[in-house]
């Protein structure tokens, strides 16, 4: 399931349960690089005398956010750290989760799962896929603005400064929810080959107008930029009236008629396409599993020659990003989908090893003390050759998808939902203006992709923040987006 969620609901920072100790009982932060490398390095050494592979990762998040409307200020912040550990028998991962950072309970931790894996060797039933090139290096995003080089007032101004600026533009506002959120995550990985840590920041700037209907119904738009620092509180002000003097028509946007519709998605609603269509139908633990019809089109068609959708962890600059994964495999593009051909998943050291496919740098875990499975990062369809002027031109009577707020996907079954879509009407090649408010994407996926028309050579990741959830839970943050594209018969309602 993918999100761009409204202020009220954005994730809140996660509260884990830890297998031994917690942050309470002695442990602590640290962001000395060296002093973990070398510990977690001594460890998964012992570890791997009695096992076939062991790595160790330390994961250190923080956020603060803060809230503007009508009612005030509000601000909350979260902490969470924590190590684990990792040694893989032949047939299974076996974990140590401790939270914070406790150097003798680790050791001692590990010394009791040392003795566990010599009374009760489990042979070599499969050989570990794991990326094997030397490598040491740190990591670090690079913010214009260091977002904790500014101070609280900054960042509250900021809000005030927004939530002003919209209530004054129009009376029909009845509230505005500004939000800005910041959050660091540390992590440290180590096994035999590599000993890698990054610093990532990311900054969101979330804009929340509502409006109500003459029945008394409340609406809102959202304006969502994403930057790695505190430069994302400076708000393009041709694109904020633009964004305000649609937010103003959402109040006598009409409802849908359900039925099939010749489409042209903006890159916001293809990004989430190419996230709920080969997202976790393409993830390769889903495969391992039989819940994903996805393996049935392994090596075949399923659109024309104009697609090919993508999952890119090293793309900068976006939400998704990533400078390594979380089982310390270095980022690289992977084709879902190559010139129509669904070509191969993405990846963690698990399902790739028992079934064979390729190692892509998707192994992801939400915190410390979740397991590691295969997520996106940055989805998207690669751009065509289509003019996205002369693709509307070409709609006699159709719909033109501004922006969605959630997807979801069957993978088992195939079939994707994209709901809240604001449309706008296409008549005789012109779009009019006139807004259809919340309407709701479905269909079988093989179908949708096999009625895009054309590829637009305009490409842009969304410049917003999302989350994705596997089933309701395992939550890590992605991007999407990608060209326009026109799609036929589409089902909307």
């Amino acid at each position: 399931m993918f999100r761009r969620p409204p202020p009220t609901q954005i994730p809140p920072p996660s509260i884990n349960m830890c297998v031994a100790g917690s942050p309470t009982s002695g442990g602590k932060e640290v962001h000395d690089v060296k002093e973990l490398k070398a510990l977690l390095g001594k460890l998964v050494g012992q570890l791997e005398a009695v096992a076939q592979y062991a790595d160790a990762l330390y994961i250190e998040n923080r956020s603060l956010v803060f809230e503007k409307d009508r009612t005030g200020i509000s601000t909350r912040s979260g902490a969470d750290a924590g190590v684990k550990i990792r040694a893989f028998d032949g047939l299974q991962y076996h974990e140590v989760c401790i939270a914070g950072w406790q150097p003798t309970l680790l050791q001692q931790e590990v010394q009791t799962l040392i003795a566990r894996l010599k009374s009760k060797p489990a042979g070599k039933a499969i050989t570990l896929k794991v990326e094997r090139d030397i490598k040491e290096k740190d990591f670090t995003t690079e913010p214009v603005i260091d977002p904790a080089a500014v101070p609280v007032e900054e960042k509250t101004a900021a809000i005030t400064k927004a939530y002003d600026q919209v209530m004054a533009h129009s009376a029909e506002f009845i509230n505005c929810e500004v939000v800005y959120k910041e959050k660091e995550e540390r992590r440290v990985f180590v096994n035999r080959y590599k000993k890698l840590s990054s610093k990532w920041t990311g900054c969101n700037f979330i804009i929340v107008p509502f409006v109500q209907t003459n029945d008394g119904q409340t609406r809102y738009d959202y304006f969502n930029q994403f930057r790695h620092g505190f430069e994302v509180a400076k708000i393009d002000q041709v694109k904020l009236k633009e964004f305000l003097g649609r937010a103003l028509k959402v109040k006598h946007a009409g409802r849908i008629t359900p039925g099939k519709y010749t489409s042209v998605l903006s890159p916001n609603v293809t990004g989430l396409l190419a996230h709920e269509s080969f997202g976790h139908g393409m993830e390769s633990d889903m495969i391992m599993r039989g819940r994903a019809k996805a393996e049935e089109f392994l090596g075949k068609r399923i659109a024309t020659a104009k697609v090919s959708i993508c999952d890119d962890p090293s793309l900068r600059d976006t939400h998704g990003s990533l400078f390594f994964d979380d089982e310390g495999v270095l980022p690289a593009r992977t084709f879902m989908v190559r010139n129509g051909m669904v070509t191969a998943p993405i990846t963690e050291s698990y399902s790739a090893s028992k079934r064979g496919f390729a190692r892509t740098a998707n192994g992801r875990t939400e915190s410390y003390d979740h397991k590691s499975y295969a997520r996106m990062t940055n989805t998207f369809f690669l751009p065509g050759k289509d003019d996205v002027k002369t693709m509307i031109k070409g709609v006699k009577n159709g719909l033109y998808l501004h922006h969605a707020g959630s997807g979801m996907e069957d993978p088992k079954g195939w079939g994707v939902q994209i709901a809240g879509v604001l449309c706008e009407r296409i008549k005789n090649g012109k779009l009019t203006g006139e807004l259809i408010y919340e309407a709701t994407l479905t269909g079988y996926l093989p179908r949708i992709l096999g009625n895009i028309a054309a590829v637009s050579k305009d490409f842009s990741i969304c410049d917003d923040a999302g989350y994705c959830s596997k089933g309701h839970k395992e939550v890590v943050r992605v991007s999407s987006g990608g060209p326009h594209l026109l799609i036929k018969e589409l089902d909307l309602s």
